[in-house]
This record gives C-alpha cells, structure tokens and sequence, in this order.
C-alpha cells in the first residue's frame, strides 16, 4: 500500500448482501439425526467437512453428560481460488427455518473514499495486466506552475544514472497525476548516498528548516541502507538492477505531494510514497525511469505544494512505507524483470499481505533487546500497531464483510488485515524462508502458496480461519495447525485497548479488544444464513445442554440444493468443551 491508511469508523447495521454465486446444483435429502454423517469429536479435536461431495447433512451426538454442557465452534468458509467469488448459504439443525435474513453481529466501519486506496488500485492494477497508459508528457507546460522541472544541462537522462556521486544531477520522469495520464520531467540532486540507496531530492523541494536538512537525508539514507533494505532483501529476496547502479534510487519530488489538491489532502488523505512497476516492466519502461526507484514526497511545512507536512513527520512516517514498498519492488522485479515478456506481477492480496509482514518484522527489531538496546516501544508501534493491527482488528470485527482475496489493494482496511493475518499464519506454520519463496516465483496467489508449501490452499485457509478464534482461547488445547506461534491476539488487542489508546490519540475505540464473537445458538434451534466471500466466512457457537439430544446439521443453500463447488464452500467444526 502506497500511503497512510485512513480509517474512518461509522455505525451502519445492514442486512447481508445476496450473491450469484450459486450455481445449478442437486436438491439435498431431508436432513434428520438416521440420515446425517455422523461428526463425533473429543474437545480440542476438529474436522472440515465438504458439502459437494457426498453429504450436506452431519450429525451432532447427543450430549452424554448429566452435569455438563457441550460446545461447538461452527466455521462455514469459503476457499474459492479466484478474487471476489462468493455464495450464499443457510446453515440450520433439524431443518429449523430462519425467520428473516440474517444481520451483522458487528456494525460495519464505512469509511470515506480514500485517494491513497484509489491511486493503487490503479497502480497495482496496471501491473497485474499490464496496462500502463503512454502518458502526455507536459514538462514545458508545468513551468508556468508551482514546481517547474528545474532542469540543468549536465543532468543525466532516466536510467542513466551512473556512477552515482554525490551532488550529481539525473532527470526523472513523473506522473503529474493519479492515473499518470500526463507525466513531466523532473531534475534532482543526489544528497545522500549508501551501498544499497541512494536519496534524490528534486531541485524544487523546500529548503530547510521547511525541508529536510542534510542530517535529516542523511539519517534517512542510514536507516533506509543498514537496516530497512536488509530486512527486505534477507526476507523477500534482491531487487532487479536493470539501470546498473547497484542501488534502489529514492526520489523524493513535490511531484508526489501535488499527486493530490490541499482539500483531497485534507478529507481523502495523501500519498506518501509508493513504487511505480512501469519503471521495470519491459514493454514499457522506455516511457519511464528503466530503474528501481521509490517515489516520495517531500517534507513541506508551509503547505507550497498541497497540505504541510512538516519534516519531522516525513522523518517519522518514511521509513514504514519504504519498507512496504521496497517489498513491492522486490516481488515485482522476481516476477516479471528478465521474465517471458507477458509475465504477471504477483496476485494483489498475496503482495500485499508480504508488504504488510514486512512492516511487523520491522517493528519487531524496535522491541527485541537482542537487536535494538534501548528498546523502540514508540517506533515499535509506529510501524505496527496503528497500521497492520488496526487493519486486522476490523476484519476480525466482521470477517464475513471482507474478501481475503481482493485483486489487488482497493479494499477497505479490513481486506488489508485479512491479508497480513494470513500470511503471518503461513509464516508461522512454515517458516520465515516462506516468504522469500513467495517472493522469487513465477506462480501467483493460491497455486503460488501451494508450490512453496506443498499443502493444499483449500485446507491452508480453512485451518487458518479456526486459528483466528482458538489459537490463544483460554484453557482450549488447540491443535499445532490452529495455532500463530508469533502472536497471542487476545493479549496484544487487550493492550492495544487498554494502553496504546492512552499514550496516543486516536479516534477510533476498540472496544471489545478482541472483537472476533461468535453468535451463540443452542444445538438444536440453529438457523443462520448469509454470504460466503473467497476467503473468508462466519463464526458461531452451537451449545448443548446436560442431556440434549442428538442434531442434525443441514450446510446447503438458502433452497436446500447442495453448494456449488465452484466457491469452495467448507464447514469447519471444532469441538470446544
């Protein structure tokens, strides 16, 4: 993701949506306890049943204790392979009828459109179908305008900058718009140099104290060369060097504060920075940089070239999204740089869910004393806890709400924690070599995670879904598979409630910590409906009493015809006491 998330939250209770989802499929028997599949389970033990094959009908023993209750947690998923897929589905016992539509546990969080959401969408969208546009270029044009090119002779041209020195001069070209349907030619200075980046600032940008100092770029390059770069390239692997300097260019340009007016600055947010895959691709770098370059804003005080940002904040705010983006660069240059012309960049919630692991691995040197002494709790959270936490706190909010699998990041903050969660249970179940294989593939999303796990992806998302509820669930002896090793989420949301809130401001309340509730149901009376999306689904609790009855459990469609396998639909059930 390019820039700062905005999140907004807003109460808004709605019914759920219907879907299409459903294909032509067979009536399903009447489901009753003599005919049901019979699902017997020891507490801690849990099984994924698949309703398009063989039986759409399981059956629940009776409870044999006289003293205690029993309970079940039921996890109706979906696994479809392809973004946005979605069914509808009724989930009943003893063909109890739903009165009416099912409604949202939780209120959903609308937000306000976001142009940082918007910017890639489109980006990352180009990327994936390489559909890059030939932009105008209107460099004489823009003189007249706040930031002129500011152009020398002795500037090298795009993909030419080498050997770097410091106080050289290179052009860059730019995207004047989110869309880049235009572009203007820029000329900036090499300030800061290292072995691994090297920081460009545009001729343009605002002098200190408005701008950065030379201690400030220098800082920057520091961090961005002995610590950020290395922590992306031992986890995802090397960048691409197509224009031959050794180094990952950082441009920092008012081109990029201007991407937005001061007012869409002021309600739709800005763009940090970001990585432009044109530059790489080779059936159209020749329109652009032919290099590996992070493109940034730059730190303006008083608001010249859109809303202010003062140099302490682009100091504080560059380093996460550098890292994030620096993942992007990487993945995109092992998928498609000195690939078969036509390769693909890497399926957009799969990246992002890299890009977004890269900013917790991050964090996490801040608080480890064995590599950072004192340890960094405010940078810590910085790069984590109001960012990726955040965003999976909203899926688990309302994970029925949000797809896993999105084509690329123009979901809400929701799919975005949906997708970092997952790859973090990944990491966790396989190691942190995954990532790297993920990285340096020519595969892409759920047959790319296949080949680098040798685990099928239908049973990887099923467990991780159960993982999101029993993995630190008090006294339940969950199952390796169903566990993060990493991550203690009750704990770390109960914190992040209780203390972040109080050392810094924010609007948003998260109340409960640990928002992932299930609707209980007793076992008997259980009628729930609602829509599948690809990876993701519903949580609930089937309870029985001392001494109840046996139940048969129907997971078909609304109509009572068997689910379309198309979607992957599964229902997951573990027994919890």
């Amino acid at each position: 993701m390019s820039l700062l998330r905005n999140v907004f939250g807003a109460a808004a209770m709605a019914a759920l949506a219907c879907s299409s989802g459903n294909s032509a499929t067979q009536p399903v028997p009447v489901c009753t306890t003599a005919s049901a599949q019979p699902v017997t389970l020891s507490v801690g033990q849990f099984t994924t049943l698949d309703p398009t094959t063989g039986s759409a009908c399981y059956g629940i023993p009776a409870n044999a204790s006289a003293t205690d209750s029993a309970e079940y947690l039921l996890v109706p998923w979906s696994a479809a392979r392809a973004p946005n897929e979605s069914l509808t589905f009724l989930l009943t016992t003893n063909d109890t009828k739903p009165t009416a539509q099912v409604v949202r546990r939780m209120p959903a969080f609308s937000q306000r459109r976001s142009i940082a959401r918007d910017f890639d969408a489109w980006r990352l969208n180009a990327g994936r179908t390489g559909s890059w546009p030939r932009p105008v270029d209107r460099t004489a044009a823009r003189r007249s305008l706040v930031a002129p090119p500011a152009l020398a002779a002795a500037d090298s041209s795009p993909g030419k900058c080498t050997p770097l020195v410091v106080g050289m001069g290179c052009q860059f070209v730019v995207c004047d718009t989110v869309t880049c349907q235009t572009r203007v030619t820029v000329g900036a200075t090499l300030q800061a140099l290292g072995q691994k980046v090297a920081i460009f600032v545009d001729r343009n940008a605002a002098p200190p104290p408005e701008g950065l100092s030379s201690s400030d770029l220098t800082q920057l390059q520091q961090l961005m060369d002995s610590k950020l770069y290395a922590i992306d390239t031992v986890n995802f692997g090397r960048p691409s060097d197509i224009d031959g300097n050794g180094r990952v260019l950082v441009l920092m340009t008012p081109i990029v504060n201007q991407l937005v007016t001061q007012q869409e600055c002021e309600t739709v947010g800005f763009i940090l920075g970001f990585f432009f895959g044109a530059d790489l691709d080779p059936r159209f770098n020749f329109m652009f940089n032919k290099g590996e370059i992070y493109y940034s804003l730059v730190a303006d005080s008083t608001g010249q070239f859109s809303c202010p940002h003062p140099a302490s904040s682009v100091k504080r705010l560059s380093p996460r999204t550098f890292v994030h983006e620096l993942q992007h660069l990487i993945n995109f240059s092992q998928h498609v740089v000195g690939k078969p012309t036509g390769s693909l960049s890497e399926e957009g919630w799969l990246d992002e869910g890299l890009s977004t692991y890269a900013e917790e691995i991050t964090a996490r040197t801040y608080v480890d004393p064995a590599i950072t002494n004192p340890i960094d709790t405010q940078t810590y959270r910085r790069y984590l806890v109001f960012g990726d936490m955040i965003d999976a706190w909203y899926y688990l909010s309302n994970p029925d709400q949000y797809y896993l699998e999105i084509p690329e990041d123009n979901g809400t903050v929701g799919e975005i924690g949906a997708s970092w969660l997952f790859v973090r249970y990944l990491v966790d179940q396989y190691g942190a070599g995954l990532t790297s294989k993920l990285a340096n593939s020519t595969l892409y999303g759920s047959a790319n995670i296949m080949a680098q796990t040798g685990a099928d992806f239908t049973t990887l998302v099923n467990q991780w879904a159960i993982a999101n509820y029993v993995n630190d669930y008090p006294g339940f002896p969950a199952p390796p598979k169903l566990k993060y090793t990493s991550w203690g989420f009750r704990s770390a949301f109960d914190t992040l409630q209780r203390s972040v809130r109080t050392t810094f401001a924010d609007s948003v309340d998260f109340t409960p910590p640990y928002p992932l509730i299930p609707l209980a149901y007793p076992a008997n009376a259980l009628s729930f409906g609602g829509t599948l999306r690809a990876g993701s689904g519903f949580y609930l609790r089937m309870l029985q009493g001392p001494k109840d009855p046996a139940a048969a459990l129907l997971f078909a469609t609304p109509s009572h015809y068997n689910l379309s396998a198309q979607q992957y639909p599964r229902l997951n059930i573990v027994r919890m006491r």
